[in-house]
C-alpha cells in the first residue's frame, strides 16, 4: 500500500490534483488513439494502472493491512513510479515521439549536430587551434598579377 501511495502523491504532484493516478489514466484515454499506435507498452499500461488503480480505491475503504494483491502488482506499482521519475512511462514516450517527430530528425543526425555544433565552440574559443591566415596567398597573388602588368607596361611602351 505505501508503494501505492507514492505513485499517488507523485502523480498528484504532476497534476496539481488530488486524484494522481486517476488523472494520469484520464490523459492516457485522452491520448489513446496515438499512443497505442506510437508507444509500445500503452495498452498493457493502461490495463495494469487501471487494476492497480483498482486495487488502491479497494484498500482504502477496507483500511486493514491488505498488501496488494500480487507481488507483481506491488513490483508494477514500483517500476512505474521508476519510469515516471526517468522519463520512461507512456504519456513520457508519447512526448518524446511527437518531440522527435517535429525536429524530423533521427537520434544519430541529432548527436551528429551536436558534436558539431561542440566543435565550432571550441574552435571559437581564445587560444584554441584556428586555421592559417590566407591573406599570405593573397599577398603574393597580387605581387605576381603587378610583375605581370609591369611586363606588359614596358613590352608595350618599347614598341
Amino acid at each position: 500500500m505505501e508503494e501505492y501511495k507514492k505513485l499517488e502523491k507523485l502523480c498528484s504532484d504532476m497534476y496539481s490534483g488530488k486524484n494522481g493516478v486517476g488523472e494520469y489514466l484520464s490523459q492516457m484515454l485522452y491520448e489513446d488513439r496515438t499512443g497505442k499506435a506510437r508507444v509500445p507498452t500503452w495498452e498493457s499500461d493502461h490495463k495494469t494502472l487501471k487494476h492497480i488503480r483498482s486495487l488502491g480505491s479497494k484498500i482504502a475503504r477496507d483500511p486493514g493491512p491488505t498488501p496488494l494483491s500480487r507481488q507483481s502488482d506491488l513490483d508494477y506499482v514500483i517500476d512505474f513510479h521508476e519510469r515516471i521519475l526517468e522519463g520512461k512511462d507512456p504519456l513520457s514516450e508519447l512526448r518524446n515521439v511527437r518531440k522527435a517527430d517535429r525536429d524530423g530528425s533521427t537520434f544519430l543526425e541529432k548527436e551528429a549536430r551536436k558534436a558539431a555544433e561542440r566543435a565550432r565552440t571550441v574552435s571559437s574559443k581564445p587560444g584554441a587551434a584556428r586555421k592559417p591566415h590566407r591573406s599570405h596567398g593573397c599577398v603574393f597573388g597580387l605581387i605576381g598579377i603587378g610583375i605581370i602588368v609591369l611586363i606588359l607596361i614596358i613590352l608595350f611602351a618599347n614598341k
